[in-house]
């Protein structure tokens, strides 16, 4: 929890961003780790919504198997790829 929150003082600026196996809440100015959204002042369907985005995002990820061998999107392309399309 960050220093603001903690203490019940005034507003902090958030940074939403996913990870995996934490919350998504992030004090922009206090790099502490992520926050704990309980004693933040969000709507229910915001809250809601971003919890649904890092339910989506955690359930793309397989922790049993390395990155290496997990399956790639059909669409990405690699560098490799690339560099070897014909040019006109």
């Amino acid at each position: 929890m960050t220093r603001e929150v903690a203490k019940g003082h005034g507003p902090i600026k958030l940074k939403v961003m996913a990870d995996y196996g934490c919350f998504a809440y992030w004090d922009d100015e206090c790099p502490t780790g992520p926050i704990d959204p309980a004693p933040l002042p969000l709507t229910p369907g915001l809250a809601e919504d971003v919890q649904r985005w890092v339910d989506l995002l955690e359930s793309m990820l397989n922790w049993d198997v390395p990155p290496e061998n997990r399956p790639q999107p059909a669409s990405s392309a690699t560098r490799k790829d690339l560099d070897e399309r014909p040019t006109q």
